[in-house]
């Protein structure tokens, strides 16, 4: 059992949002960012479901949502 990955939305060059398919046939978004780790750049492990969606384009627009209000 794993998400399937539908696209990847990056934002700033740190962070960026992974639209996925869950097991369930619905659809989410997860944040990941940007880590140094032994002085180079990694992605963290995706966070949390963002909500669960019916469609991936609103997940994605969830998504951008929720990363212009933390940008603010």
């Amino acid at each position: 059992m794993s998400d399937r990955l539908i696209k990847t939305i990056a934002f700033d060059g740190t962070s960026r949002a992974l639209i996925v398919q869950r097991d369930d046939g619905h659809y989410s978004y997860r944040m990941q960012g940007l880590w140094e780790v032994d002085g180079r750049a990694e992605w963290s492990p995706p966070g949390p479901y963002g909500g669960v969606y019916s469609s991936p384009e609103m997940a994605e627009h969830e998504a951008r949502a929720r990363k212009a209000t933390r940008s603010n």
